[in-house]
């Protein structure tokens, strides 16, 4: 790169030059998105160091860049912004993985309906006397299951075909009608409500299952650079250096994002974690202000229907779960204000929506001929990746919700006079210890010596060796050592997010092109949810063997996950997403095997990859290369 002052620029703008080469990240290769004449979107280093004959060869790494310049207050505008992309996910925690908890309102305000036992000697009237059929209590437990897997694989269709802030306000506006609908929903049925529960929880998951493949998306393509063409050439050598300094900050700005990226998307990810403890706190204070922390025995009160056979107020449990549906709508209204308003689409998706589109159109493809290709190429060329994400996400929600089945039987050993403030303690207790577990795994997986594939298996191992403790001396725990058996449980929770629960949701969408990044984050969070829907329906807790059955099968399939990531995994950590952009260029042009970059270099392929030969093609610096090559294919000089 020639020196600044070879085109006479201003003092501001040498020092834009400095900041941008002293605040680079590079490992062998930094990256910026050019367009050329061919239509081959290119990442190419002109400062990349060479050897005597020219030939590229790699720089000497260097740390991860600072997340901001500014100290505490940059690291906090930085924290707030990489968490604010994952609201969506914020309200997901909040609404679907709280429902448990909500439940502890339900299962006392509704006895009759859920088979809560009455005091002894009394009998309930009312609302609080209403029967649900088991069809009813059924379709609450999978309704939003159903919405989440089918809204997963049609808004991940979706934001990739129509793009992700169109998608994200259509994801918003869905669930926000639900949480308005339940949230005043009145009867004097308890059956009547949760009908209407179930039919607008399936609608609510459908929204809330496009935030999986949105967010992680647009989480992905954070900081994105704009497309510049190329310019320059005689007589505009002060054009030329201006084009130059903003394509040496575009490669600077790429280093970072990519140095940083699983963080970016895992700290958007931990909202749902965030989601939950707020949650879970808001309903602590929400009992306390209700007053309905334990049952009162007390005939009079349950005789004259102030409180109901179960020892609690039905019309103030009501009111605990109303508002809290209440907020969360008011939050989510927030939320579609803020997209509407605000909120753009990210240039790297409108760039390669635009080549797509333009390329389809010439080609005169019809609807079903798009959709035809777009499934094609994803089974095609990246059946065993999809297989990666999918199996992975699949296998860790089996025990991410399994886990949760036998919370009951736990928090009972715990708390047997059915105390709601302290049962719900003990959740919120669980839940906060999760929670560091997705900010330890923000802050450690682009580590070297962390990445994707080892924090991966990492959970899975310490999931295995905690499930099969507590499989082993389970009866001897809950008999003895409620605490020891508390412990376990908590700590399998941490380390499914010290580990698959969010290296699955990061890895879905970093290992595909941008055209197709979302459908497959979509496909690969439907399985996950799929593998939920599973455990919730196979799994019975209603006996000490039934428990511990759950606890073998979860650690057999944590051993199993471990196996699996090992082999079929690949690993992104610190690969620019820009090499898998360029391979697809060139996947859909008929020229896959011109391509030798860092996308197919073998530490960043699975063991999977290598044994069947992805990585036979690829050559150390072939990135400038190829750009030379492609320069003068497109009548340019080098």
């Amino acid at each position: 790169m020639a020196d600044a002052e070879e085109y006479g620029v201003a003092e501001e703008e040498r020092q834009q030059y400095a900041t941008a080469v002293r605040t680079s990240f590079r490992e062998s290769a930094a990256y910026a998105p050019i367009m050329f004449g061919s239509g081959v979107i290119l990442a190419y280093d002109t400062d990349m160091e060479t050897d005597d004959t020219g030939k590229p060869i790699a720089s000497t790494p260097k740390d991860i860049p600072p997340r901001s310049e500014n100290g505490i207050s940059g690291f906090i505008q930085y924290l707030a912004a990489s968490l604010f992309t994952g609201i969506g996910i914020f309200i997901e925690g909040y609404f679907t993985v709280n429902t448990g908890q909500v439940k502890t309102a339900w299962t006392n305000a509704y006895p009759t309906c859920f088979g809560t036992k009455p005091i002894s000697g009394t009998t309930c009237q009312g609302l609080a006397a209403s029967s649900c059929t088991k069809g009813t209590q059924k379709a609450n437990t999978y309704s939003i299951f159903a919405g989440l897997i089918v809204g997963m694989l049609f808004f991940g269709l979706l934001g990739d075909r129509i793009g992700r802030r169109f998608s994200m306000l259509f994801t918003v506006s869905t669930y926000f009608i639900s949480a308005i609908i339940i949230t005043f929903s009145i009867s004097e049925s308890a059956d009547t409500i949760f009908v209407l529960f179930a039919i607008f929880y399936a609608l609510t998951g459908f929204g809330i299952g496009g935030e999986y493949p949105l967010t992680a998306s647009v989480a992905s393509e954070k900081r994105a650079t704009r497309i510049m063409q190329e310019t320059g050439g005689e007589g505009e050598s002060t054009i030329y250096f201006t084009d130059a300094l903003a394509r040496q900050r575009a490669r600077a700005d790429e280093r970072a994002r990519t140095a940083r990226r699983g963080e970016t998307i895992a700290l958007a990810f931990a909202m749902q974690g965030v989601g939950i403890v707020f949650g879970s706190v808001l309903l602590l204070i929400e009992f306390a202000i209700s007053k309905q922390t334990s049952p009162n025995t007390d005939t009079a009160l349950i005789a004259t229907n102030v409180n109901n056979c179960a020892g609690y107020s039905t019309q103030a449990l009501g009111y605990v779960w109303r508002s809290y549906y209440g907020i969360g709508a008011f939050l989510i209204l927030l939320i579609l204000l803020y997209r509407f308003l605000i909120l753009r689409e990210n240039e790297i998706y409108l760039s390669a929506k635009r080549r797509r589109d333009t390329n389809e159109s010439a080609e005169g493809l019809s609807v079903t001929g798009r959709m035809r290709r777009h499934f094609g190429y994803i089974f095609r060329f990246y059946w065993s990746r999809l297989l990666a994400t999918c199996l992975g996400w699949f296998i860790n929600d089996i025990s991410f919700y399994g886990n949760g089945l036998y919370s009951g039987p736990i928090f009972t050993a715990l708390v047997p006079d059915k105390n709601l403030i302290v049962i719900n303690g003990y959740i919120l207790l669980k839940n906060t210890v999760a929670l560091i577990g997705y900010f330890i795994s923000a802050f450690i997986i682009d580590r070297k010596w962390c990445g994707r594939v080892r924090l991966q298996i990492f959970g899975f191992f310490w999931e295995a060796v905690f499930f099969f403790i507590t499989a082993g001396a389970y009866v001897q725990m809950q008999e003895h050592s409620p605490r020891a058996l508390l412990f376990c449980y908590i700590m399998t929770s941490l380390f499914t997010q010290m580990g698959p629960n969010v290296t699955t949701y990061i890895v879905s969408a970093e290992l595909y092109p941008t055209v197709i990044r979302s459908t497959c984050h979509g496909m690969s969070s439907f399985s996950g949810k799929a593998g939920a829907l599973i455990s919730t329906a196979a799994f019975k807790t209603k006996t000490t063997n039934d428990i511990r059955t759950v606890f073998w099968v979860n650690a057999a399939l944590c051993v199993f996950g471990a196996v699996f990531t090992w082999v079929f995994l690949p690993d992104t950590t610190n690969l620019s997403l820009y090499e898998y952009d360029l391979q697809w260029e060139l996947l859909i042009s008929g020229r896959l095997n011109e391509y030798g970059g860092e996308g197919i270099n073998p530490k960043h392929l699975s063991r999977f990859e290598r044994w069947t030969g992805r990585g036979k093609n690829y050559q150390p610096g072939w990135l400038v290369r190829f750009r030379n090559e492609e320069l003068q294919r497109g009548g340019k000089s080098v």
